[in-house]
């Protein structure tokens, strides 16, 4: 019988990569369920006192708007200093706080309490231009550019 020689085989050289794309691969088919509990942990704070803005410019100005439902205009405050808006608003209790003694709530997601958004405007708008009004539970603000940030024309004429 003819004698075979058994040649020991080597190993293929490993890919130094190949962990770091199996760890990719595996990260991005879970990222649905990572944005999903990311959206869950997030709710909350949404809910409980943050309160949310469109801000847009138009024309000579910027205008935010928030939404403050069951807020009275006298809660509200808004202040212009150093480029930066500051609204606070206060929701107090309802009325009927005192009857909810007895009661078992399963949800309750209406906030009272205090809301507070800053966000920074810049120093291109009229602090003395503020003007605000609260309709329908969405309190609007407009602010006008000031001045120096005005577009200027200037005319050219033909020498």
């Amino acid at each position: 019988m003819p004698r075979t020689t058994i040649v020991p085989r080597r190993a293929a050289p490993r890919d130094p990569f190949q962990d770091m794309r199996q760890f990719m691969r595996r990260a991005f088919d879970d990222a649905p369920s990572w944005f999903d509990e990311l959206a869950t942990a997030a709710a909350p704070a949404v809910r409980g006192g943050t309160l949310p803005l469109d801000v847009f410019e138009s024309g000579d100005g910027l205008t935010v708007e928030a939404a403050l439902p069951g807020v009275a205009a006298d809660d509200v405050e808004v202040t212009l200093e150093k480029g930066k808006l500051s609204i606070r608003a206060e929701q107090s209790a309802p009325a009927d706080a005192a009857a909810d003694e007895g009661r078992t709530y399963f949800l309750r997601e209406r906030h009272q309490g205090a809301h507070a958004r800053s966000i920074l405007i810049g120093d291109g708008y009229d602090p003395d231009s503020v003007a605000g009004s609260l309709k329908d539970g969405v309190l609007t603000i407009r602010v006008q550019k000031a001045a120096q940030a005005q577009p200027r024309h200037v005319a050219i004429t033909s020498a």
